[in-house]
């Protein structure tokens, strides 16, 4: 190449529009190339001047793109076919000014959509635009250099169809396309914003060099045809003049560049700030971006037929039961629970009546198995207390009745005027004050949960609004429905564990149920075996951590005096 080239290259292209349209001219092969060249250098200005037209004069960014995976929507190829033909004409005219122009603007429209961020729209992209383009611009000697090193044997090769640039153009974009997400993956704005080529990983340096060499050599074939369809020949230029000159500007033009690279530093810099705070760039996001951006929005996104409800695509298909290790041990666990917690259940609130006056036996292991097994549920009910007997008629100190019959036992046919122990000052019969009321199976699992109004909706629109229903429900199948990262099939476990000792310890609260299992007290039997002072010591060190602290939700710490009366009250429920 003359010396003229170099000069141009070195000192007065200023970025990457710039180098591969003069790049373009390196790889020239039609009639007189070199003659042909020497056309083009000698109107060098003007040939960079039309590679940024469309940015700096025209403005007109939106046929800048071409999104393959839109129905091609972009105006870059209309843009590219038309301006090849100002090309051949101008050439056929022996204009030379104005065709090595035109064939400058031709050079952006073309190169654009060769630019996988020029091939599809996303805000990921959007936030990186613009600082992945200054990486390059920056690293373009470096790349080239890759690219005729990696890619020595690429070649570019088009049809004799009629439509060849349009079909050559789109082809080019969905090669760049297909780099798109791994440019993305592959760019560190972090390190791009202090250094530019450090931006670009191996993986992208590899990915734009690659595109590089494309776009030049596929450029140079779209030259050639140009010059072979104008059916003219190139005249002889004497370049010596516009050598001197170029030489003359080029302390001016390296000032600019250089002001201009100073510039896109402070941009890039600001979207990398605006970025880091909002996680997004919408305030310093550039013109050309935002413009694209939007009429994207209204020409494709919003014309998209909206995607039906996640739940009709993807419905909720439980997983098939494996019965596992940990399976195993969650239900041995809750059997010991059952077994333990007490045989006595209320089947409705007592209100402040005595436990003899107001509940009935149950075997509440067999009671829980029953609604898994769906076999007989069957209640263990004194005779005295049987409807329909008479003391005539009572038999057995005991009778077996279905779970049905048992259920249907009201107040009236339970409660018998008995009468209380005296009370000391303190309201407790002969000694501490202990609540006697017990939570059952249909009370509201509201009443079981120290749990969110959320949370407990949630569970109503599931079907558990009792405390039966928490007790019958899969915790692996709960937990996938409730679908909430702190909504474990461990935690639905351990509120099962806290609902059975309530439904055994009578006047224990949801908090306090909370404290026992997560001090490792999941069963009536597992406390009445306690000693008192290791239950102490064990519920208020859990009391003290992060867990025990959300379980109180910033109530009292309960005193070593009531926590031994869940141990007492463990025994007395054992005992009878």
């Amino acid at each position: 190449m003359h010396l003229l080239f170099h000069i141009v290259y070195r000192a007065h292209a200023k970025g990457t529009h710039h180098k591969l349209a003069l790049d373009a001219l390196r790889h020239l092969k039609g009639t007189d190339f070199d003659y042909w060249q020497r056309v083009f250098l000698a109107h060098a200005k003007l040939y960079l001047e039309g590679a940024e037209a469309p940015d700096d004069d025209f403005r007109d960014f939106e046929n800048h793109v071409l999104h393959t995976r839109d129905g091609l929507w972009g105006g870059a190829p209309t843009k590219v076919q038309s301006w090849y033909h100002h090309v051949v004409e101008a050439l056929a005219a022996e204009d030379w000014p104005t065709a090595v122009y035109c064939a400058g603007v031709l050079s952006h429209y073309y190169a654009d959509p060769l630019q996988p961020f020029h091939t599809a729209q996303s805000e990921a992209e959007n936030n990186i635009h613009r600082a992945v383009e200054w990486s390059i611009a920056r690293s373009y000697g470096t790349l080239y250099a890759l690219g005729l090193r990696e890619f020595a044997d690429m070649r570019v090769e088009v049809g004799a169809e009629p439509n060849w640039l349009v079909e050559l153009t789109c082809r080019g974009a969905e090669k760049a396309n297909h780099h798109y997400e791994k440019l993305m993956a592959h760019y560190d704005i972090g390190r791009g914003v202090v250094d530019p080529p450090a931006g670009l990983d191996r993986v992208a340096r590899r990915i734009v060099a690659e595109m590089i060499r494309y776009a030049y050599l596929s450029y140079a074939v779209v030259l050639d045809r140009a010059i072979t369809e104008s059916h003219v020949f190139a005249p002889e230029i004497r370049l010596g003049p516009a050598a001197l000159l170029a030489a003359v500007e080029a302390p001016t033009r390296a000032l600019a560049r250089k002001a201009a690279d100073a510039r896109e530093r402070r941009l890039i810099e600001a979207i990398y700030d605006e970025l880091q705070v909002n996680g997004t760039v919408e305030r310093h996001l550039p013109e050309e971006q935002r413009v694209v951006r939007d009429r994207f929005a209204r020409e494709v996104l919003a014309k998209r037929a909206p995607s039906p409800p996640a739940a009709e695509l993807f419905p909720f298909r439980p997983r098939e039961r494996v019965v596992t290790r940990v399976d195993r041990q969650r239900e041995a666990r809750k059997q010991e629970a059952l077994a333990a917690s007490a045989e006595v259940i209320p089947l409705r609130p007592a209100g402040p009546l005595t436990p003899a006056a107001t509940t009935v036996p149950v075997a509440a292991a067999a009671a829980y198995a029953s609604t898994v097994t769906r076999e007989p549920m069957l209640f263990v009910v004194p005779s005295a207390q049987r409807p329909g007997l008479g003391k005539a008629q009572a038999g057995p100190a005991t009778t077996i009745v279905p779970a049905a019959s048992a259920m249907q036992l009201t107040l009236a046919d339970t409660a018998q005027d008995a009468p209380r122990a005296p009370a000391n000052a303190n309201g407790a019969a002969g000694g501490r004050a202990h609540d006697d009321t017990h939570l059952t199976l249909d009370d509201a699992v509201s009443a079981a949960l120290a749990a969110g109004a959320r949370t407990l909706k949630r569970l109503e629109t599931l079907g558990v609004t009792t405390v039966r229903d928490l007790l019958k429900a899969d915790p692996e199948s709960l937990a996938v429905q409730l679908n909430s990262r702190s909504l474990t099939a461990d935690t639905i476990g351990d509120w099962q564990d806290q609902a059975l000792l309530m439904c055994a310890i009578p006047g224990l609260r949801p908090a306090h149920g909370q404290l026992l299992v997560g001090a490792g007290y999941r069963s009536a039997q597992a406390i009445a075996d306690a000693e008192a002072d290791k239950l102490c010591a064990d519920v208020l060190a859990f009391a003290a951590t992060s867990a025990g602290q959300r379980a109180l939700r910033s109530g009292d710490v309960p005193d070593m005096e009531r926590i031994k009366g869940w141990l007492e009250a463990a025994r007395r429920m054992r005992a009878a």
